[in-house]
């Protein structure tokens, strides 16, 4: 009796273990073909009666909302620029509405999303709000533009020099045809390495950034850089590392040079006696570009050493000190 009741335990069992291996085998097969949803869709609520199978299948996670973004500095001068970045998932799929009017071109530095936006010299004063938006998130950067302080400088120079250069209708068409354009070439990666030199040794500033230019009694025009008074035959070197986009002469600015240092940044170089580099080739900051002299509208040696953002002019100080471009 006690061996019958053992046969029907052991028959029991067996039978238990071909159900639930045949069950298993089953749900594999009808979620297979698609008659049973996986269960962690229907766990999720993804899914209702009256749902396909079809729309079951996981959808890929929006990460467009996920990011962060900041500016430096929090207020800037009239004829200053802002650093903005953004990092996070989402960064590269971000629109920005700048309350400045200019247009934001993305690039990379040291492996951050970067844009570098001018202000204008022109720009008025007070506060705005950069909107950064990306997918559901919207994030909101107030700054301050504050008054530049543009000096007025009044200059009596003579008239056969103004003729040819300043005042010359072919000496300013010369320029837009060959220089402007360069300012809206932009390359996509910062190529500057820390702070910015003072590209050239010694002397001093004899005309400020911005200045307000009269010449003889008239106004000229708004001064795009910094004058730099400093003997003829001194060495001129490359601000930062970048690539030569310009090295020509002038009849408006002499021997010039520009340097793309990367998302839309560039220096520029006047006046110079020689030119020791060429357009397409790439520079380290320190090298020596050309000798400092007094070619096109000068009235003595100098270099005149400007800077660009977009087709804007910006205070090359901010360069040297690296408020907005630090170490």
């Amino acid at each position: 009796m006690r061996f019958k009741r053992l046969l029907i335990t052991a028959a029991l069992c067996l039978t238990g273990m071909f159900l639930i291996v045949r069950g298993a085998q089953f749900l594999s097969d009808a979620r297979s073909s698609g008659e049973i949803a996986p269960t962690s869709a229907v766990q999720a609520g993804s899914l209702s009666g009256e749902e396909s199978a079809s729309s079951a299948v996981p959808m890929e996670e929006d990460v467009s909302g996920r990011f962060d973004a900041a500016l430096w500095p929090e207020t800037v001068k009239q004829g200053g620029f802002i650093r903005l970045v953004v990092v996070g998932e989402g960064a590269e799929t971000v629109e920005v509405e700048n309350p400045l009017g200019q247009e934001v071109r993305w690039g990379w530095h040291r492996g951050v999303r970067t844009a570098l936006l001018p202000v204008s010299w022109t720009a008025e004063t007070g506060d705005y709000v950069f909107t950064i938006r990306g997918g559901n998130r919207v994030q909101q950067l107030p700054i301050t533009v504050a008054d530049g302080e543009f000096p007025v400088q009044e200059l009596t120079i003579d008239t056969s020099l103004t003729q040819s250069t300043l005042n010359s209708d072919s000496a300013n068409a010369e320029y837009m045809e060959r220089a402007q354009p360069v300012k809206s070439e932009f390359t996509g990666n910062g190529l500057w390495k820390g702070i910015f030199l003072r590209p050239v040794d010694g002397g001093w500033r004899s005309t400020e950034f911005g200045s307000i230019r009269y010449v003889n009694g008239s106004f000229a025009e708004r001064h795009g850089g910094e004058d730099l008074a400093v003997a003829a035959g001194t060495p001129v070197y490359a601000s930062n590392s970048g690539r030569v986009l310009f090295a020509e002469y002038l009849t408006l600015t002499g021997n010039t040079v520009c340097i793309s240092h990367g998302l839309g940044l560039k220096t520029w170089y006047y006046h110079m006696n020689e030119l020791w580099v060429q357009p397409g080739q790439d520079v380290n900051k320190g090298d020596v570009i050309g000798l400092v002299g007094s070619t096109g509208f000068s009235t003595g040696a100098h270099l005149h050493f400007g800077a660009t953002v977009g087709t804007l002019w910006v205070d090359p100080e901010l360069l040297l000190s690296g408020t907005v471009l630090p170490e």
